[in-house]
């Protein structure tokens, strides 16, 4: 079963982290990504560039509307994602609870729909 795991956070607080934290960042999350890798359950994974840089699509009165900008009700943005394959949920929490964060994160742990036989279920 594929879990992605996200990494929000609130991108106004990283420039208040020190230099040591910011160059603990990639170095902890390179780390965890070869423990995903050795126990087999790691898929994909990114860093994502800054909210600012999110471009949108809305959909109002069947016209698609392209918006610059992240332009959600929150400070907190996807900063980053991790796509395991776990035997189960508790198997994706226990290794989501072992991704580096800072006090400006928060983990959202969500299974992926499996769209493989989507024909067969639309049909």
């Amino acid at each position: 079963m594929k879990f992605m795991v996200m990494v929000h956070h609130d991108e106004t607080k990283l420039p208040a982290l020190s230099a040591e934290e910011r160059a603990r960042v990639p170095r902890e999350h390179g780390a965890y990504s070869a423990e995903l890798r050795a126990a087999g359950v790691y898929v994909a994974g990114n860093r994502l560039q800054p909210g600012g840089k999110a471009r949108r699509f809305r959909q109002r009165d069947g016209k698609r509307l392209l918006i610059d900008g992240p332009h959600i009700e929150t400070r907190e943005v996807i900063g980053g994602y991790y796509l395991i394959e776990c035997k189960d949920e508790a198997e994706a929490l226990a290794w989501a609870a072992r991704c580096p964060m800072w006090d400006c994160d928060v983990l959202e742990v969500r299974p992926i729909w499996d769209m493989t036989n989507v024909d067969a279920v639309a049909g």
